[in-house]
């Protein structure tokens, strides 16, 4: 089985191709893939927007959703557009501690060496590595669920390709955001 899901770690890995069916058809395919007993995902059609996670039973903190967005193609058929990511307070999280962490490093710098060049005692400059270092913590925590969750964004690409009988193995290549 060929997928195109990456083998290095990207934040929110994505992608975009262009099918050859209406967006009307693709939200009818998705919607009747969803409602299957036997469906191997959990998810909800809202528009031209999907947002696809696994069921409880198999979901744990590093568990990514597909987010599936999708409108007419000029000349025909709908472009598809998809991101892999964490869930929404998960990511929101990460984002807001790589944020606090990043800039509670720069204004310490900044501090740090203002004392120094007073010559006063430059102690709190000590505290840059530390948190540069918790910064990298938190990069390898990303990049481990992100390999741990690799099989999950399998399953749900899968469903995709079923549900709309399409390769995505060419589509046009992830991007990282």
């Amino acid at each position: 089985m060929t997928h195109a899901i990456p083998g290095e770690t990207l934040i929110r890995p994505r992608f975009k191709t262009v099918i050859p069916m209406p967006p009307e058809a693709v939200t009818l395919a998705l919607q009747a893939g969803l409602s299957d007993p036997h469906c191997p995902v959990r998810g909800r059609v809202i528009h031209a927007f999907v947002t696809l996670t696994l069921p409880d039973k198999d979901r744990a903190i590093w568990s990514p959703q597909l987010t599936l967005s999708y409108g007419p193609e000029p000349g025909g058929g709908t472009r598809l557009r998809g991101v892999y990511g964490p869930a929404p307070g998960l990511w929101t999280l990460f984002m807001f501690l790589y944020t606090v962490l990043l800039t509670t490093s720069g204004i310490l710098l900044v501090y740090g060496l203002v004392l120094r060049q007073l010559q006063l005692d430059a102690g709190v400059l000590w505290l840059v590595p530390v948190l540069l270092a918790l910064f990298a913590g938190l990069w390898v925590a990303a990049s481990v669920g992100q390999r741990l969750s690799r099989h999950q964004m399998a399953t749900l690409q899968s469903f995709v390709r079923q549900c709309l009988d399409i390769d995505l193995s060419s589509s046009s290549g992830y991007l990282s955001a």
